[in-house]
């Protein structure tokens, strides 16, 4: 019976472009018949899941997979944490390479032009297809790529190659009323991504029906990838093109089209080791391992201070929280580019600057600044803050909490950046007491700007101040934030196109180091930060939440958490319960922090097949309908279905902590029937309530043992209707199991998917799925057969 097509893929490089991985097949090497092994799973549902790993043996004749051996043609990357895959295709044998969203122009987002707009269009399309891709907006020379990316590299949406061999691409192409003419190309790249050849195939003058456009090439030495894209040689104004039927294949001219089947990724991960092994000396292997983004995951820390990791994460210049303990006589940069530290300067006699006061955001530490009177007091400085600008944006922020009253009334100064001359680059923002502004003003080559806006801010509470000033146009442009409002956009006479680059002198709580220095600031500052950037309105609010609010979602919470920590393939649910802001770093892992917003939540945090980090809040399995279906029958799971009830996820007495507080529920009928079963779960909770309702949503699964299925195992060679469903299966997936025996609990069983294992040989395909029963999960829906029966179902949270 047939098996899936399907590859072992190494990256032991990245792209030079884009930093994707610039995936090998190594294939041919992997010894099936011993078995390719993938585990990504728990025991029962309330287990964390472990992280997905990956064993399988290469053969290793030639040393190309041992570390330090410079003949390899791998050297010098044969490392631990290189990505490694497990790629399938289904129905198998196809001569297309491309993706199924390419082949059959159902997917726009397979697709990008150097110019213009790619749709797909499901009214147009050739023979034999239901839609295409529709480009707008180009011109002559433009280019239409296979693949979202740029072609001047091969980056991971490339096509393996072998040199030496014929390649065809084909595809159906019309315009609509506007003349266009365009040909396709086919360009190789070697093991690095690096351009090696292109060619070019026939001018095609297309008419409004559809014909094909084609190109042959031979790869050249040193060839491994190959991208294919149209050009356009004659367009007219407004013209249009359709494309649909795309297909790459290994041949001297193009066959007729076939689709490619669907593509799954089986596991993606990082290798963990390459341990070499020799039988007499020869027949070298390689028992090679892999785990998922998890252990990386668990590897990384982050800050108790969410302000901290948020502001980090935007990469910013220079970075003065301002933090330090009482005592301190200088302010430390915490941004990665090197920076002095800000120092206290004396202006005229008297006043003070105090470290370690508590009056910053959330509570946070801050500085505070007490001057005699606008021309006497202390603030902070350097005359060395390394060289600004060089780019068409820039930014600076701070927190800060105005005194009742200003030293006089006038301006009041809490930033100044500027290149130290008086009369040359400055950029500046305070607060104006007299008539209760934000003053803020901007320099370049002698030419200024510089305005306010009416706002009292004399509350005595933290507020976040940003201020852009973007070149666009040939003329600056200054926008103002406030407590993550947009208090000002206006355009400025000061001209154009970057800011110059210049050693500037940061100044915070005063006007600048020289004679001019005055305007004292009275109040609180901290949090000052730089950017050579215009940030963006999702930064900018994110900043400014990090600071102020004190609760959020647990998807929010889970999407900072990987956002920091690098992770930029995620699939994050919004989250039923609202979480405690501060509690952040406090388990020691980024991992565990995720898992512990999960936790709360009620949901589960997982690294899908193909090395998506998800979360999926508990609304997923109170609605089972949301969930994708596996159904199968009794007889297509093996010998060894079998069901259980005993005592192991048995919980009558719950203690639910939060933030060293903890509350308690019980249920006293279960205790009398069956005894004391204790648990806790340890929560970042908002409020004592959701802490009670985790506690009694958990009760009510598990005070009263119920029936429970064992490991479901398929083997889906035997059953190759399954394939799409197996294929696809993962995590949190629902299994509806019909044609039970009648010795079973019922005559059918809903279960989740708790976890997938899977074995593969050069023979068989097994399906291993850890399960547990919906009805411990599920909510009530009214008027459903099977999950609106109050005895069997519970009720929501």
């Amino acid at each position: 019976m047939t098996m899936p097509d399907v590859w072992c893929e190494i990256a032991f490089v990245k792209d030079s472009s884009d930093g994707s991985p610039l995936w090998r097949d190594v294939s041919s090497d992997v010894e099936w018949q011993e078995g390719v092994r993938i585990s990504r799973r728990r025991s029962h549902e309330l287990d964390e899941i472990q992280p997905g790993t990956l064993s399988l043996t290469l053969n290793n004749p030639d040393g190309r997979y041992t570390a330090g051996n410079v003949s390899s043609p791998y050297y010098p990357n044969v490392k631990i944490n290189r990505p490694i895959r497990i790629r399938a295709r289904w129905p198998a044998g196809s001569i297309n390479m491309l993706q199924e969203g390419q082949a059959k122009g159902s997917n726009a987002s397979l697709f990008a032009g150097s110019f213009g707009t790619v749709v797909v269009d499901n009214a147009i399309f050739p023979a034999g297809q239901t839609s295409s891709v529709k480009w707008t907006g180009f011109g002559t020379g433009n280019l239409f790529r296979v693949g979202s990316k740029s072609t001047t590299s091969a980056t991971d949406q490339a096509l393996l190659v072998e040199p030496g061999r014929t390649y065809s691409v084909r595809c159906q192409a019309r315009r609509d009323t506007n003349t266009a003419s365009v040909r396709a190309r086919i360009r190789f790249y070697d093991k690095s991504g690096v351009v090696l050849t292109d060619t070019n195939g026939s001018t095609v003058a297309l008419t409004t029906s559809f014909q094909p456009v084609s190109a042959s090439a031979t790869a050249p030495a040193n060839s491994v990838y190959a991208r294919t894209l149209l050009e356009c040689t004659i367009a007219a104004a407004s013209a249009i093109v359709y494309s649909s039927a795309w297909q790459f294949e290994d041949g001297a001219a193009p066959t007729a089209w076939v689709s490619p089947g669907t593509e799954y990724i089986e596991y993606r991960g990082f290798s963990d080791k390459w341990p070499h092994s020799w039988t007499n000396g020869v027949l070298g292997k390689v028992q090679l391992t892999g785990t998922d983004r998890m252990k990386l995951l668990s590897r990384q820390r982050i800050s108790r201070d969410a302000l901290v990791e948020e502001t980090q994460a935007t990469f910013p210049r220079f970075y003065y929280p301002m933090s330090e303990f009482a005592g301190a006589t200088a302010a430390g940069n915490a941004a990665s580019v090197a920076q002095p530290d800000l120092s206290v300067i004396q202006t005229g006699a008297g006043g003070a600057l105090t470290f370690g006061e508590t009056d910053g955001p959330l509570g946070s530490a801050i500085v505070g600044f007490a001057p005699v009177d606008p021309e006497n007091g202390k603030s902070l400085g350097t005359q060395g803050l390394s060289v600004l600008g060089g780019q068409p944006g820039l930014t600076i922020a701070a927190w800060f909490v105005c005194a009742s009253s200003g030293q006089g009334d006038g301006i009041t100064s809490i930033i100044n950046l500027s290149d130290g001359t008086g009369g040359g680059i400055h950029h500046r923002f305070g607060y104006r007491y007299a008539t209760d502004e934000v003053d803020f003003g901007s320099m370049v080559s002698g030419v200024g700007s510089g305005a306010g806006f009416g706002l009292n801010l004399r509350d005595g509470l933290p507020h976040h101040l940003v201020f852009v000033g973007e070149f666009s146009g040939g003329f600056l442009q200054q926008r103002i934030w406030v407590d993550g409002f947009q208090h000002l956009n206006t355009g400025t006479g000061i001209p154009g196109s970057v800011w110059p680059s210049t050693a500037s002198w940061l100044v915070v709580g005063s006007q600048a180091f020289d004679a001019f220095q005055r305007n004292l600031f009275n109040g609180y500052i901290g949090q000052v930060a730089g950017w050579n950037r215009a940030l963006t309105l999702a930064e900018i609010t994110n900043l400014y939440e990090a600071g102020s609010a004190t609760t959020e979602q647990a998807g929010a919470r889970i999407n900072r958490v990987l956002e920091w920590a690098g992770v930029t393939d995620r699939a994050i649910d919004a989250g039923q319960s609202d979480l405690d802001i501060s509690a952040y770093g406090t388990s020691g892992s980024s991992l565990q922090d995720v898992r512990e917003a999960a936790l709360s939540d009620g949901g589960v945090f997982f690294v899908s097949r193909d090395g998506t980090s998800t979360f999926h809040d508990r609304a997923r399995r109170q609605s089972p309908g949301i969930a994708p279906v596996i159904g199968f029958t009794a007889d297509q799971c093996g010998t060894d279905l079998d069901f259980v009830i005993d005592d192991t996820l048995l919980f009558n007495d719950i203690t639910v902590t939060r933030r060293g507080t903890s509350t308690r529920v019980t249920d006293d009928d279960s205790i009398e029937e069956y005894g004391q079963y204790t648990t806790s779960i340890p929560t970042v909770l908002a409020s004592d309530l959701d802490a009670i309702n985790r506690g009694q949503y958990m009760l009510g699964s598990y005070a009263e043992p119920a029936p429970r299925a064992g490991q479901v195992t398929v083997e889906a060679r035997s059953n190759p209707s399954l394939w799409p469903s197996l294929l696809g299966c993962d995590i949190g997936h629902r299994l509806v199991i019909t044609s039970l025996p009648a010795s079973a609990p019922a005559p059918s069983v809903n279960l989740w998917a708790e976890g997938v294992q899977q074995l593969i040989t050069d023979e068989s395909w097994h399906f291993t799925l850890d399960t547990s029963p919906n009805s411990n999960s599920t909510a009530i829906l009214l008027d459903d057969p099977v999950f609106g029966l109050l005895d069997s179902n519970r009720l929501g949270w």
